[in-house]
């Protein structure tokens, strides 16, 4: 493994220990959204190492895929919803996104490698690139303005599940081949998530540190 690769592979539980430290810290001083992205941090941490550990012990972890999936779905709805989101679509779509993947947690064969197709992912992406798309259009609609760290906040989510679509929807061949250009998509997919991770961790650290240097009054 060289020194990219061995970045790529670690870099992940990284950056998201560094994120749960932020949040632990500033615990007192972040509003509920911050903390609901801690949790999603936490969840994200716990499962990529749980993974990690379960991969050297049995060398097959795609059953972390759809499980993933569908907390991943439910933390970043919470978050929408938190954040004033009254959208019709919201519980439906969220509802048959979780139907499926736990249909997917059901049926699929995760033991089976070469036969595996897993696109929990991709149907967890998809119906949060919608809500963030649908947060922005309700915003408008109200007329009311939105924070910028709100908004940066919402263009990342929407950035990089649109980026998760576009790179994990040929899901059965990044597993199945080692195409020189498959592994590229993997570096890809890889760093984007590490970009989002560290954004989510500045994300906590700046709010935690600005309400902390302001007066208690």
């Amino acid at each position: 493994m060289n020194l990219f690769d061995y970045v790529l592979s670690h870099g992940s539980p990284l950056v998201l220990t560094i994120g749960v430290l932020f949040g632990f810290f500033f615990f007192r001083s972040v509003d509920k959204t911050r903390k609901r992205v801690l949790v999603y941090l936490m969840v994200s941490l716990a499962v990529d190492l749980s993974s990690r550990v379960v991969l050297i012990q049995t060398g097959n972890n795609l059953i972390f895929l759809p499980l993933y999936s569908a907390l991943e779905l439910m933390i970043i709805a919470s978050i929408f919803h938190q954040l004033g989101t009254k959208s019709m679509l919201l519980v439906p779509l969220v509802s048959l996104g979780l139907i499926y993947i736990i249909g997917e947690l059901i049926y699929i064969d995760s033991y089976n490698v070469r036969s595996f197709q897993s696109y929990a992912k991709i149907a967890s992406s998809f119906v949060l690139v919608i809500l963030a798309l649908q947060f922005f259009i309700q915003k408008l609609k109200m007329d009311k303005e939105i924070s910028k760290d709100i908004q940066q906040l919402n263009i990342a989510i929407l950035v990089y599940f649109a980026l998760n679509l576009i790179l994990l929807l040929p899901i059965n061949l990044l597993i199945n081949q080692i195409a020189t250009s498959i592994i590229y998509i993997w570096y890809a997919y890889f760093g984007a998530t590490i970009v989002f991770y560290s954004y989510l961790s500045y994300f906590i650290w700046k709010n935690g540190k600005t309400q902390k240097r302001l007066p208690s009054g």
